[in-house]
């Protein structure tokens, strides 16, 4: 006959909870008080239910004395009835586990079923950043996020991204699809790529639906192509413009001034100026140095500047500002730690914008996107350091492949810049030199 164990108080057990072990507190059979020490040394109590045999089993019925010695036995007591009733602890509680699983699944399918445009795009852009998507990183994602929360955002941040349809997405373009057109084309492949992550990576709209930013599905909503205005080039200065426009900019005393100044001798991008570091200079061989991987299209390779005497004398002043400074950046920002802002440059020319229109004159503008827009429109550093280089060129009809290794565009392609040795260089010194001359006569 099997040993019937003594009931034990509350306070009994209060005092077997200091001693370790597995203690029998009776009143239900099998129910046992386990006690054990940390490695703090404190004692750790737990309940728990025991059967042998070959349907035996041991389960857990919480902590002591958050559970007290009363409910223990009361769940043991449950429990021993439902086992009697045929019902075993375990697979029920495995049962319960599984539909408890099922349920937060269900919970969590449908909570994704209700996800917005504005509950995710964020989580799209870290996703995007954090796979390499982007080769400066740190501006791409500050100008696409500022674009999407711009004209994105206020039209269809409400849009629910399992149901999302073309019709949505068109009502979110429509204000800018025909005025911005090229803003425009920059937010539906913004969203044209959030759609498509949503589906393949995050898994929050069905493979099945087509993606509502797909031009054969929002084409047929939107205004016809030639509706739209043609995509315009970035205002510029006629070569004719370039002399009294650089010696403005050369009697303006300012680091933003001398990079500006330099960018255009140089027919450069506003980011390789900004962030000119002075170990890519060889000032004795006269030689800026550009890796591939820093140019805008890395595929051409790395970009090697000959620097006429104007661009050198730019450098030569910049020195000082290395030596006091110590910066690795030439043209160094207020902080004096990091390269001038992609703002700077442009800032320079609406200083001596104002500076001439004070003066009565007509100031640096496109005039020809002037006219016919109707009112002024201001030239911008990147076309005048590149736009105007390039018609000064090709109207006194310069060698074209020159011209396009001073601009770093496709040249040479299966050779990349292995031929821009040499011969290419002297070539380019000599365009360049002539460029130099012409903005600003030594």
């Amino acid at each position: 006959m099997p040993r019937i164990a003594r009931v034990l108080s509350a306070a009994q057990v209060k005092e077997l909870s200091k001693v370790e072990g597995e203690h029998s507190v009776g009143g239900e059979p099998g129910l046992f008080l386990r006690v054990r020490k940390n490695a703090q040394g404190a004692f750790l109590c737990t309940w728990s239910l025991r059967r042998q045999g070959a349907r035996g089993f041991r389960v857990g019925l919480g902590n002591y004395p958050l559970v007290s010695l009363k409910a223990a036995r009361d769940q043991a007591h449950d429990i021993l009835l439902k086992l009697n009733a045929g019902i075993h602890p375990v697979e029920e509680r495995r049962q319960q586990e599984a539909e408890a699983r099922a349920q937060r699944e269900a919970d969590k399918t449908k909570a994704a079923s209700m996800l917005t445009i504005a509950d995710v795009f964020v989580e799209h852009f870290d996703w995007r950043e954090g796979r390499g998507e982007w080769k400066h990183p740190a501006d791409v994602r500050r100008r696409e996020e500022q674009r999407f929360r711009k004209h994105v955002l206020p039209l269809g941040g409400k849009i629910v991204i399992s149901e999302a349809t073309a019709d949505q997405i068109a009502e979110v373009l429509r204000p800018i699809w025909v005025e911005k057109r090229s803003t425009a084309d920059k937010v539906l492949t913004e969203i044209k790529h959030l759609f498509t992550w949503a589906t393949t990576v995050k898994k929050i709209r069905s493979q099945a639906l087509v993606n509502p930013a797909s031009k054969d599905a929002i084409g047929p909503l939107l205004a016809a192509e030639r509706i739209r205005p043609k995509k315009q080039r970035m205002p510029f200065l006629e070569p004719d413009q370039m002399p009294a426009f650089m010696a403005a900019v050369h009697r303006e005393d300012s680091v933003g001034a001398r990079a500006l100044e330099f960018a255009v001798l140089t027919c450069s991008r506003s980011r390789n100026v900004r962030l000119m570091r002075w170990d890519q200079v060889d000032m004795k061989a006269g030689i800026w140095t550009i890796d591939a991987v820093d140019m805008k299209v890395s595929a051409n390779g790395q970009h090697i500047v000959p620097l006429s005497r104007q661009a050198l004398n730019i450098l030569k002043k910049m020195e000082a500002m290395r030596e006091f400074l110590g910066c690795p950046y030439v043209f160094v920002g207020r902080d004096g730690r990091k390269g001038i802002s992609d703002a700077t440059m442009n800032k320079v020319i609406r200083t001596l914008h104002k500076e001439e229109l004070i003066a009565g004159r007509e100031g640096w503008i496109d005039k020809e996107q002037s006219e016919a827009a109707g009112e002024p429109v201001l030239a911008v550093q990147h076309a005048i350091s590149r736009a105007s280089f390039e018609t000064w060129a090709q109207s006194l009809r310069k060698d074209k492949r020159t011209i396009d290794l001073c601009l770093h565009h496709n040249v040479d392609t299966r050779l990349h810049s292995s031929y821009d040795r040499d011969k290419s260089i002297e070539q380019k010194r000599q365009l360049l030199q002539e460029w130099a001359d012409f903005c600003l006569p030594e």
